[in-house]
């Protein structure tokens, strides 16, 4: 709600609460893994994960630079950047840190699509049945660690709005025809079904 919410509830000790309107800018600053879960197609945060700590001489730095008008130069070059292209549309770059982030808090079934995909699995990024593909996730499961292994029902209903999915296909099996549920990838071929 602090990101995205159009009011802030403000609340001091023996004082009524109220509400203000939220023009917030937030900076979170922490030492965890996973401080804010980050979901894939995020347009709010920039995230940047520093990989060393400041050497003492730059801090030292830094430090004489805030005293001798430093923070009012830092403003007066903030102020006068060109943002012509910049708008309240303007998503964030996309940083290694923030892929990062985005990975480590996929559920298993994304993180499964997205290996699958990206062709890191054994299994070709193909059509193929939904029975074939469950199994396919448990596998993956069972190789990545991953404890929360989802129904095939739940699975396929999280598939749905990524993969094309056709019930009641008729398909040859040795020497017959059967019925069965596919995921679709791609078009057919001139010629295929």
């Amino acid at each position: 709600h602090m990101i995205t919410g159009t009011t802030q509830r403000i609340e001091k000790k023996f004082v009524s609460g109220w509400e203000e309107d939220n023009h917030m800018n937030v900076v979170f600053l922490s030492n965890e893994n996973q401080p804010l879960p980050v979901e894939p197609n995020d347009r709010r945060l920039l995230v940047i994960w520093p990989e060393r700590k400041l050497d003492p001489a730059i801090t030292e730095r830094v430090e004489a630079a805030m005293k001798d008008g430093g923070i009012q130069a830092w403003y007066r070059y903030l102020l006068d950047q060109d943002l012509a292209d910049f708008n309240e549309f303007t998503e964030p770059p996309m940083t290694e840190a923030k892929r990062r982030l985005i990975d480590y808090g996929l559920p298993s079934w994304e993180a499964f699509l997205r290996d699958w995909q990206a062709g890191v699995l054994p299994y070709p990024y193909a059509s193929c049945q939904t029975a074939q593909l469950y199994a396919a996730y448990k596998q993956w499961c069972h190789d990545a660690g991953e404890g929360s292994v989802l129904s095939r029902n739940k699975l396929t209903q999280m598939l749905v709005p990524f993969l094309k999915r056709k019930e009641n296909v008729h398909y040859l099996s040795g020497a017959g025809s059967k019925k069965g549920t596919f995921f679709v990838v791609g078009d057919p071929g001139e010629g295929e079904s």
